[in-house]
């Protein structure tokens, strides 16, 4: 799976309900290219999940 295609996913999914490893609930919203999650006052961007992504 590309960059690309994972962001699709990630995009496909925002404002679900989802699990953290700790089985607490958590959903995000994707603006452009930055993804704003509910349990943290904090957001990834685009850039670094495809800086971080294996080759």
């Amino acid at each position: 799976m590309d960059i690309d295609e994972l962001w699709e996913r990630i995009t496909e999914l925002s404002g679900k309900t989802l699990k953290t490893y700790s089985g607490l609930d958590f959903d995000y919203t994707v603006k452009g290219h930055e993804i704003f999650i509910s349990r943290k006052n904090k957001s990834i961007t685009y850039s670094s999940v495809s800086d971080n992504s294996p080759a």
